[in-house]
């Protein structure tokens, strides 16, 4: 298929949809004719595929040729331009088709990408879209700035508290909401989706037939009334998602591995005892997991909820991503979700969350210094002894002989601390970064001039270091010390509770002091 050329395809399956998105450029549209009876099909078939922002022509009887447009403009990473969109119509809410809730007259932050995607024709007059940042959008050539899509399930506790608490409509109107977003929802909780014929109440039929278009034909019903109030408080923010059948990523029967929360962020910690303390069947992240190399929003607390998965402490459903899709991941607690006839379930083990809130609260507890010193103490020496069985150790260099060069060291022998770290830097890393640079100028100040101990930071998500990253089993910002004899590795310790302390100055410097202080009078 020529670029150049519009293309127009009459009820074309999933594979002739596959080669016309690869036909596209980056940005541009599709035309499809079907018949009422294979739109459904159509539509979610556009949806698999990538295809974004589908609006149906207007058509006045049930058997006429329906005509459908469809857009493509989703490509690459989420960057953040300092963009912001705002949906202006009558409804409460309108859902994108890449989970983007967005609130009546609130301006919510997105990304280029999506930038890019509402500029098309499909989305005119329906959202009000900012100008990008020039600074933000000049380092997007050179060092672009990640941004997190991770709100679709807070927009949705906030969309629950804006409905307001009325009883189901008395009066309804048949009517065909044409798009372009996925679903609308309205003051009340009713839901009207696209491409279909929804029970629409009375009072607000005038304002949506002139604010989105939509219209009625004579002789079609809508299906049963759908209320978000309802939906919301019996399945939580997993109501709005499409009902297509989940990857389910969890091992039923993994052993738990506690040992894993000692590395746990606040952030998701938060999360965890959350679910746990306000009986939550399950909470939700958007993002992709930095081990993915097509992810195109990397997330640290994914790729974090992702190792715990492996670890047995988290049940995971991943929804199918389409093609440049940011992914969505239901996570629960061990053997707490399963899938039947297409439909995720849970079942909740409350013996192994009690357990799991007891431990998470005891990772951050206020226990007396000594106690958590000597702790501490225990812990970094039975991971340091794991890290050297499984990495390596004083006779047996680990085979990356391009160490030596790789990490600019000038001094055969010398010892170097490392920060592997992330693109987009955060909280944690920024303080881990901090914390190691006062350490060694305070207590290591002669070998830091004579060049014997060096500070190194490594990009984990740099192709060149995957390497590095599957061979420390590293999956979050981790400290690594580095030992050489001559220009051959000698023994490396990886600080697996390097990222626990983070948010805690004093322990995280004792720490890593330590740690040195022992590499250090090895050495001499």
């Amino acid at each position: 298929m020529r670029k150049d050329v519009p293309i127009s395809l009459q009820d074309p399956d999933e594979l002739t949809l596959e080669d016309a998105f690869r036909s596209l450029p980056r940005i541009g549209e599709i035309i499809i004719e079907t018949s009422l009876s294979k739109l459904s099909l159509e539509l979610e078939l556009l949806e698999r595929t990538g295809f974004a922002g589908m609006k149906i022509k207007a058509f006045a009887t049930a058997d006429e040729k329906i005509g459908l447009l469809a857009c493509k403009g989703k490509q690459g990473s989420c960057y953040n331009t300092g963009r912001t969109a705002r949906y202006p119509g009558p409804a409460l809410a309108a859902l994108d088709d890449d989970h983007h809730l967005l609130l009546a007259g609130e301006k919510m932050p997105i990304c280029e990408k999506t930038a890019t995607l509402y500029s098309l024709p499909a989305y005119k007059n329906h959202l009000d879209c900012s100008n990008a940042d020039p600074e933000l959008m000049e380092k997007l050539q050179t060092n672009p700035e990640l941004f997190d899509c991770d709100n679709f399930e807070s927009s949705q506790e906030r969309l629950y508290a804006r409905v307001q608490r009325k009883g189901p409509p008395e009066e309804f109107r048949d009517l065909f909401y044409p798009g372009p977003f996925k679903l609308l929802v309205f003051e009340d909780g009713t839901i009207v989706h696209r491409g279909r014929f929804n029970k629409v109440p009375l009072q607000e039929a005038k304002k949506l037939m002139r604010g989105e278009g939509l219209f009625s034909v004579d002789g079609q019903a809508g299906g049963p009334h759908e209320s978000f109030t309802k939906l919301y408080k019996s399945e939580g923010p997993r109501c709005l998602l499409s009902k297509s059948q989940p990857e389910l990523i969890t091992s039923h029967d993994q052993v738990s591995d506690f040992s894993a929360l000692q590395t746990i962020s606040r952030e998701l910690r938060s999360r965890l005892l959350e679910t746990i303390e306000n009986n939550k069947d399950y909470f939700m992240l958007t993002g992709s997991n930095r081990g993915d190399e097509y992810g195109c929003c990397p997330s640290d607390e994914v790729t974090m909820a992702d190792h715990f998965v492996w670890k047995g402490i988290l049940s995971a459903s991943r929804e199918t991503a389409s093609a440049e899709a940011c992914p969505l991941t239901i996570y629960a607690f061990r053997n707490e979700i399963s899938s039947k006839d297409g439909n995720l379930h849970f079942s909740r083990d409350q013996d192994f969350r009690e357990e799991l809130k007891d431990r998470l609260k005891k990772t951050n507890s206020g226990l007396l210094k000594v106690i958590t010193r000597w702790a501490l103490f225990i812990f970094v020496a039975l991971t340091i002894l794991l890290a050297v069985i499984r990495i390596s150790g004083p006779s047996s260099p680990l085979p990356n002989n391009d160490m030596f060069t790789r990490l600019e060291v000038s001094k055969p022998g010398s010892t170097v601390l490392v920060l592997f770290h992330y693109s987009k830097r955060c909280e944690q890393c920024l303080a881990m970064e901090k914390y190691s640079r006062e350490v060694l100028e305070d207590d290591f100040p002669g070998m830091m001039q004579n060049g014997q101990l060096l500070f190194r930071q490594l990009v984990m998500d740099l192709p060149e270091n995957r390497d590095l990253i599957e061979s420390y089993g590293l999956v979050t910002s981790t400290l690594v010390i580095i030992s050489f004899q001559g220009m051959d590795e000698d023994s490396i310790r990886v600080l697996d509770s390097s990222w626990a302390l983070f948010d805690q100055e004093k322990e995280f410097k004792e720490m890593l002091s330590d740690e040195l202080h022992h590499i250090t009078e090895q050495l001499r």
